[in-house]
C-alpha cells in the first residue's frame, strides 16, 4: 500500500522539472545513481554536480536544488560514515532510496602492464571495496580524491602513463580512458545504497 501511494504521489510530480545535486562531475557513481533515479521517477530533471557531500546537502538546504542524492552504505565496505554523520546534522528528510551495482574498473590513459603503475587515484570508498586487489600491488602509491570522477580527471590532467584510477566504465568513456581490469571489488555483487534527500517530507494518504 505504501509503495502504491508513493507511486501515485510521484506520478503527479513527474512533469515538473526537478534539480538533483550529486557528488560529481559527470561519470561518478552518484551521477549514475541520480540519472537512474530521475529517469525512473520524473519526466524532466536537471542535474547539479557538487564537489563535496557537504555541498550536496547545502544546495538542497538553500533551495539551489530540489533533491540531493547521497551514498550511505555499501555491502562490501559498510556504512559511509562521513555521509551518515552529515545526515544526522541536517534538517532535510530522506524521501527515497536506490541501489546501484558498483563495478570498479582500473583505468589509465594507455594500455600498460599493472606492474608499471606507480600511483593510483580514487575516492576512499573504492579503495576499501577493492582492498583485496590493491593488496596485490604494495608498491602502488595511493592518492585519495574527492570522487572517482576527480581521480579520472587528475590522471588525464597529469598525462602520466604510470598513473591509474579506480572508476566506472561510464567514466572511462567520458574521459576516454583505457580499462585495464574490471570487477575489482571484494564482493562480486557490490551494491551501494543511495538515499534521496529533500526539504519536505512526502505526505501520502488515500485521499490524494
Amino acid at each position: 500500500m505504501q509503495k502504491k501511494l508513493l507511486n501515485i504521489f510521484l506520478n503527479k510530480k513527474k512533469y515538473i522539472t526537478h534539480k538533483f545535486s550529486f557528488l560529481g562531475p559527470n561519470g561518478s557513481y552518484s551521477h549514475i545513481a541520480a540519472c537512474k533515479y530521475a529517469k525512473k521517477n520524473f519526466i524532466q530533471c536537471a542535474l547539479k554536480p557538487c564537489s563535496t557531500f557537504e555541498e550536496v546537502i547545502f544546495s538542497v538546504e538553500n533551495n539551489q536544488s530540489d533533491y540531493g542524492i547521497l551514498p550511505v552504505s555499501n555491502n562490501s565496505s559498510g556504512k559511509i560514515h562521513n555521509v551518515v554523520n552529515l545526515l544526522k546534522k541536517t534538517h532535510l528528510f530522506i524521501v527515497g532510496e536506490i541501489n546501484i551495482f558498483i563495478d570498479h574498473c582500473l583505468l589509465a590513459i594507455k594500455k600498460i602492464e599493472l606492474n608499471q603503475i606507480k600511483k593510483i587515484y580514487s575516492h576512499p570508498q573504492p579503495f576499501l571495496q577493492c582492498s583485496n586487489f590493491i593488496k596485490k600491488f604494495p608498491k602502488w602509491q595511493i592518492r585519495y580524491t574527492t570522487s572517482t570522477t576527480a581521480a579520472m580527471e587528475k590522471i588525464c590532467k597529469y598525462n602520466e602513463i604510470t598513473n591509474a584510477a579506480l572508476g566506472s566504465k561510464i567514466g572511462s568513456k567520458i574521459y576516454r580512458l583505457n580499462i585495464l581490469c574490471k570487477n575489482l571489488t571484494n564482493n562480486t555483487t557490490n551494491i551501494t545504497k543511495f538515499v534521496i534527500i529533500h526539504r519536505n517530507t512526502i505526505n501520502v494518504n488515500d485521499k490524494n
